[in-house]
């Protein structure tokens, strides 16, 4: 049986049992479980919370390298290749008016359901949001969840603003189960020499990764989700190599990727995907809360999708000097009122949420699709 011994948590000698990272703090070493690129999202879950929010930033590192391989595990869908997450239910399977329950056998998958940029999404909150431009060659982002997050988000009515508004009238709570996982992507319509391409058979038209957001729930949501560092959720995001800038932004990130190319390269041989386009990406970093001791404001972001956020102002990636993102304080921000039938603004800041009128609001756990699309 090959097993993978974690750099920091090895022991002499390993026996074939298996141990569990979710008990990590009781002993003093922890194997990779031998199925870990293809066990279900809800034993990865369970298999390695510990290791994903705890303070060992390189643990961090190698379960953002395990999710990214997971989620990109190659499927064969009506004859194409595909990444597990693109045969997943998008925001067009999940929000669409009068949508139909979703089944991978109906799903369609001839290119990528692009949809505007968040910060046009939330145009009608935020002005500032005319100032930005589309992203290149009429691409896009396109958002994806696992059937746990779609279930939920299902059951809850929470795809539409009526079913928005009587769930959170009537639970006290939204606390989206622990394996649910979350994937945005940003595709350029190019054919870009060494990126992950899906090429729509019906245009003839080729469409490129550049840069893949993956967010997991490993831990319960804590009772106040705007205020409490307690971790639940579990953020990382990759990019195509290629992308300008790359190297001074990741420089800016608070917690960046501390596995060397010889230990995520053996991961993606490991998992299969050593021979395709995915060792062309780099992980830009890892996130768990608002901040810590040694951090008020936690930065991690992806300069094709929180471009927006570059300091100074409307510059390039390599001219960054600063970079104002947050996974964990963008999607803490995301919750709805009842009352007065309104969701809470988009805004662009990094660290604890400070505005006091939050606490008006009932949080969505952190998952800004529904905001952004039930209609």
């Amino acid at each position: 049986m090959m097993e993978w011994k974690f750099k920091r948590f090895a022991l002499p000698t390993i026996v074939a049992t298996t141990i569990s990272c979710s008990s990590m703090l009781l002993v003093s070493a922890c194997t990779q479980a031998q199925d870990w690129w293809t066990m279900s999202d809800a034993d990865f879950a369970a298999e390695y919370s510990t290791m994903a929010l705890n303070d060992d930033v390189e643990g961090q590192s190698e379960v953002a390298w395990m999710l990214f391989s997971r989620v990109n595990q190659r499927v064969n869908f009506n004859g194409k290749d595909f990444s597990q997450w693109e045969i997943w239910p998008s925001n067009e399977d999940t929000f669409s008016p009068a949508v139909k329950a979703f089944s991978v056998e109906n799903k369609v998958r001839t290119r990528p359901h692009l949809q505007e940029p968040k910060i046009f999404l939330a145009a009608q909150h935020q002005p500032m949001a005319a100032k930005f431009s589309m992203p290149p060659n009429d691409g896009g982002e396109e958002v994806t969840r696992n059937l746990i997050s779609y279930k939920y988000i299902m059951q809850k009515n929470l795809n539409s603003k009526a079913g928005v508004w009587n769930t959170l009238s009537t639970s006290p709570k939204i606390d989206f189960p622990i394996g649910t996982v979350e994937i945005k992507g940003d595709w350029v319509n190019s054919a870009v020499d060494g990126a992950y391409q899906l090429v729509d058979s019906t245009t003839n038209t080729t469409y490129s990764l550049l840069g893949l957001h993956i967010m997991a729930k490993m831990a319960p949501t804590p009772d106040d989700p705007f205020h409490s560092e307690t971790p639940s959720w579990f953020w990382t995001t990759f990019e195509f190599k290629g992308n300008p800038g790359l190297a001074n932004a990741q420089s800016l990130i608070t917690y960046p990727d501390q596995l060397s190319q010889a230990q995520y390269t053996k991961m993606l041989v490991q998992s299969g995907l050593g021979k395709t386009a995915f060792v062309n990406y780099r992980s830009n970093g890892t996130q768990i809360r608002y901040s810590d001791a040694k951090n008020p404001n936690i930065i991690l972001g992806n300069t094709k999708m929180e471009d927006f956020a570059g300091v100074p102002d409307g510059s390039s990636p390599d001219k960054w000097t600063a970079w104002n993102s947050s996974c964990h304080t963008c999607h803490g921000t995301t919750s709805g009122n009842p009352t007065i039938k309104a969701f809470y603004p988009f805004t662009v800041s990094s660290g604890k949420i400070t505005d006091p009128k939050i606490d008006k609001f009932t949080s969505l756990d952190f998952v800004w699709s529904i905001a952004f699309h039930a209609r």
